[in-house]
Parts: C-alpha cells; sequence; structure tokens
C-alpha cells in the first residue's frame, strides 16, 4: 500500500465539519508514513483542520473505463484509505522542512532536478500534514486489466516508472 500510495500525486482529503464530512481533491506526497500537502493560509480545509484533527484520505486507481460486465461481476480498481490526525505545520522551520520534502519528492516523480523551497516560499504557503495512524486497501486488479490501457499500468507499479 505504502508503494502505491508514494507512486500516485492526488488523492482526496476528508475532514469532519459542522454539517458533516467535507472532501476535497489535492495534490499531495507521501514520505516517511506522512501525507503532506500545501495549500493557502486561509479557507474551509484549513478551518476544518484547526477544529478538528481526524481526517481520511482516499487515493485510487482504475486501469479501464467503465464498461458493462456481465457474468461475472469485476470492475478494477486499487485503493488506499489512510486514516489519521492532520496538523497545520506553523512552526517555519518545520513547514520548511516538509515543503522541501514535499517539492523533492514531486520533482523526482516528474523528472526534474531538484529546486529548493526558499524560505520567502515557506512563509507563504501553508502546510498540511497528516500522521498515518492506519490504512487499508483493495488491490482488485490483474494484469489483463492493463491490456488497453499500458500506460495506467506505470501507475500502479512504480518500478515502471
Amino acid at each position: 500500500m505504502e508503494a502505491f500510495l508514494a507512486a500516485q500525486e492526488n488523492g482526496f482529503l476528508s475532514l469532519c465539519g459542522p454539517e458533516g464530512p467535507y472532501t476535497v481533491p489535492i495534490t499531495y506526497a507521501y514520505v516517511d508514513q506522512k501525507i503532506i500537502m500545501h495549500c493557502g493560509k486561509e479557507g474551509l480545509k484549513v478551518d476544518l483542520a484547526r477544529a478538528d484533527s481526524r481526517a481520511c484520505f482516499a487515493v485510487a486507481l482504475y486501469p479501464q473505463p467503465l464498461r458493462p460486465h456481465e457474468g461475472k461481476c469485476h470492475f478494477p480498481f486499487m485503493s488506499v484509505l489512510c486514516f489519521g490526525k492532520i496538523r497545520e505545520l506553523t512552526d517555519l522551520p518545520e513547514r520548511h522542512y516538509w515543503l522541501e520534502r514535499f517539492r523533492a519528492h514531486l520533482y523526482q516523480r516528474l523528472g526534474l532536478p531538484p529546486k529548493l523551497v526558499t524560505e520567502a516560499e515557506a512563509k507563504g504557503i501553508n502546510c498540511l500534514l497528516i500522521d498515518v495512524e492506519r490504512m487499508t486497501g483493495r488491490d482488485k486488479i490483474e494484469p489483463a486489466d492493463y491490456v488497453d490501457h499500458p500506460t495506467r499500468a506505470q501507475q500502479r507499479d512504480p518500478a515502471k516508472m
């Protein structure tokens, strides 16, 4: 599950709000059993994270478009759900450190040379971090599921990237 999380870059962050769950798509990096996200200094997700640290994070991969399934009900997918505590990194050195880790992870995935986060950038960007306490996942993908979409096979297997 950890390799799958590290190989993706988009997921869904769910937080607890006064009117019920709040879910938002977000770019992330999974490093050292932590989910790192950057965002604005203000906004609903920041307000909710400040008010209640419970968080759920979901990532899924579908190697084929939806199609009718007759007989055996099989729709291939892989998913991971992470549960933990989310916190806003208000300490500048800590925020700078995790923004560096976030950028290094994404730049490596994009095949770009490393680029340091400046102190000015770290001051202007907010960073949220989920300390993953537990995770669960399902892998309902078989090798034949990738026949029509070989590039999606690369998304699942970090070794093929």
